[in-house]
């Protein structure tokens, strides 16, 4: 057998892996924040929840001039995460 022959047979069998694979997963990071308007001082402080990082929250909500934003925690949500906007965050335990 020639190598053109051989590495399509290699790539038939790499891509039927690929495809016949069942199961996929993913994750994402959650992060929880306690968001403060500065346009609107009559509306208190709220809580959101977001895929977005600080850094990416802050400039999509308009920046610092309109919101303060101040993280209170954060959380990956792991496997088949695609029928849910986000997950709930993990429980605390405590030993005693």
């Amino acid at each position: 057998m020639n190598n053109r022959f051989k590495n399509i047979i290699l790539l038939f069998f790499l891509t039927a892996i690929v495809f016949n694979s069942t199961e996929t997963n993913g994750e994402y990071r959650v992060y929880q924040y306690l968001i403060r308007n500065k346009d609107n001082v009559d509306q208190g402080p709220f809580l959101d929840q977001s895929t977005l990082d600080p850094i990416s929250y802050l400039a999509y909500h308009g920046g610092k001039n309109l919101i303060d934003i101040s993280l209170l925690r954060t959380w990956i949500c792991r496997g088949n995460t695609s029928y849910i906007k986000t997950c709930s965050p993990p429980q605390k335990t405590f030993n005693n």
